[in-house]
């Protein structure tokens, strides 16, 4: 197909005419194929509320149909685009070149739960929150958890290396994965399995696919490292009155040698937002709020939990609590992850970013994100995983042509000073698509270049997930940042 996008017009993708349609009609027995402009409307977007058209759907229900399609597409020329549950926040799925959307939505079986050797097989398109459900009979979990995991694919986390709260003491994605099958941009499949440990021929592999975001392969089955689940955990809660007390607490708490599961973090912006939707009576003069879990056997979290309290009373928190109950507890972390929907209905519009200081830099980053959004007239929250200094910074703004111009400045700013602390400008929400021009500001041209050399050796011509992570030339009408058009 000619690409709608003039931009993009030297890379001459062919037009999807009906029998390449039928075609892979064929090819997905038993699957689903969405041709319907209102059809394919539902497959334009992501979390960021950036929209870009496929050409067709594609939903298929083996890692066979999976092959077929990508070579066929292939053949034609025609991009393809792997897509999950789209709950990616920096437009990963989105379709840039149209072509097809592949859906892993409907290879969505636990194929294996191995209690002996703690690990779990999966299709792609399985829910974190449902293999956790399906994991706990066996008093076993798979440790990431990130914000979506209710709604999010075990496919798409693999795609961004999601963390969440517990990859603080237990590791991200990438720490739990033991093998992959997986599609090429070519068709070719491979399984670095076996089931149960770690084959190190393949190890570099595996590493070079989590994170990939969709443009070295297609992930068609995980073979997945589980825990035993902690027999005891408890929740403090500390109510900070000043940013600053919330480095210090973090400070002291790893100088005194304690690894919380989660330690995480929202100010006060964002304990307001909270407040309004669950009605929890938090101190709405606060600067901060600080969550942390600890688990374990049972004298153990006691102890640390109650080391914890004292280091958050020793910095001179206004408010500790140790919450008792299941239920309050529950409600706390609940409340905590829905964070990102409940800023989100807080404005018309919500830029969000996930970025990453040292921690001994955490109240300094808070304090000049801060000075950052009253230079640009601009509300800011920010909230996250403390622990290990990864920050969801959001701009929240009106309709307005002026707080958009205000916003991609301030976007600039805020990457340019994280990185001048020694951060990062992706934490676990990867690059895709928004952070493609961020991306040598970290790595310097010489890493892109090496990174875009291993992405062309196995994926050349972009058949697979076109513009993402790396600017590409003439793309500029793309990679500008459309959540601010």
């Amino acid at each position: 197909m000619a690409s709608r996008y003039p931009a993009f017009a030297d890379r001459s993708f062919m037009t999807l005419n009906p029998s390449f349609t039928q075609k892979i009609r064929g090819i997905v027995s038993g699957g689903k194929v969405f041709s319907e402009p209102g059809e394919l409307s539902c497959y334009s977007y992501d979390a960021t509320r950036m929209s870009f058209l496929p050409d067709l759907v594609v939903e298929p229900v083996s890692a066979g149909q999976v092959a077929d399609v990508v070579r066929a597409a292939r053949q034609e020329r025609i991009p393809v685009v792997p897509r999950g549950a789209a709950t990616c926040a920096t437009g990963g799925p989105l379709p840039v070149s149209g072509g097809i959307v592949l859906s892993l939505t409907l290879m969505n079986r636990i194929l294996e739960i191995n209690p002996d050797s703690r690990s779990a097989v999966v299709e792609p398109g399985v829910v974190n929150g449902d293999l956790q459900a399906a994991v706990e009979p066996y008093a076993l979990y798979f440790p990431p958890d990130p914000s979506s995991f209710r709604v999010s694919t075990i496919g798409g986390n693999i795609a961004e290396c999601a963390g969440g709260p517990r990859c603080l003491k237990y590791g991200v994605t990438k720490d739990f994965v033991q093998g992959l099958e997986v599609v090429f941009p070519d068709g070719c499949m491979v399984d670095t399995g076996p089931h149960g440990f770690l084959r190190w021929p393949e190890s570099a592999l595996i590493g070079l696919m989590v994170g990939s975001e969709g443009t070295l392969g297609i992930v068609t089955k995980a073979y997945l490292k589980l825990l035993p689940m902690p027999t005891t955990t408890r929740s403090v809660v500390a109510t900070m009155r000043t940013i600053g007390q919330v480095g210090e607490v973090v400070y002291e708490i790893f100088s005194a040698g304690l690894v919380p599961a989660k330690l995480e973090f929202m100010d006060g912006v964002a304990m307001r937002l909270v407040d309004d939707v669950y009605k929890m009576d938090l101190d709405r003069e606060a600067a901060a709020l600080l969550l942390i879990e600890t688990d374990g056997d049972p004298q153990g979290v006691e102890e640390e939990s109650a080391q914890i309290e004292a280091i958050c009373r020793k910095v001179g928190a206004s408010r500790v609590q140790i919450a008792r109950s299941v239920h309050e507890t529950g409600l706390l972390w609940r409340a905590r992850s829905m964070l990102g929907p409940s800023v989100s209905r807080s404005a018309d519009i919500k830029v969000n970013e996930d970025i990453v200081v040292p921690r001994g830099r955490l109240a300094e980053a808070l304090q000049l994100i801060e000075e950052l959004g009253q230079r640009h007239h601009l509300r800011v929250v920010s909230y996250g995983h403390a622990g290990d200094g990864n920050l969801h910074t959001s701009f929240l703004l009106d309709n307005d042509a002026e707080q958009k111009r205000q916003a991609e400045a301030a976007i600039s700013e805020l990457f340019r000073l994280v990185l001048r602390l020694g951060g990062s400008v992706s934490g676990e929400h990867g690059i895709g698509l928004t952070k493609v021009k961020y991306l040598a500001w970290e790595t310097g041209e010489s890493g892109v270049t090496a990174m875009r050399k291993v992405r062309d050796a196995l994926n050349p011509g972009m058949s697979m997930n076109p513009y993402k992570i790396f600017m590409e030339p003439g793309a500029d009408a793309i990679q500008r940042d459309q959540r601010l058009m």
